[in-house]
């Protein structure tokens, strides 16, 4: 604050206990609000159903798609989406 321009003007920051439990509260009930979606619809599927969606054959690692590997040209056109 010696540096700033507010430096003729006492300044004094005094830590209020009450911001910081405002925001741990705040932080909880935005957290509470953003996982009752997800988890109400994830209480709606039955366990045979989320057995069936886990247990699915997972592709072979062996099978090798490009020939030529990895350009530096082509990786920087697919991030600019060309």
């Amino acid at each position: 604050m010696n540096n700033s321009s507010y430096a003729g003007s006492a300044v004094s920051v005094s830590p209020n206990p009450l911001i910081f439990i405002g925001a741990a509260l705040f932080a909880l009930v935005t957290v509470f609000i953003s996982t009752l979606k997800p988890g109400h619809m994830a209480g709606r599927v039955s366990p045979v159903e989320a057995v069936r969606y886990t247990e699915t054959d997972l592709p072979k690692n062996g099978q090798k798609k490009s020939v030529n590997g990895a350009k530096m040209g082509r990786m920087a056109l697919s991030n600019v989406g060309w």
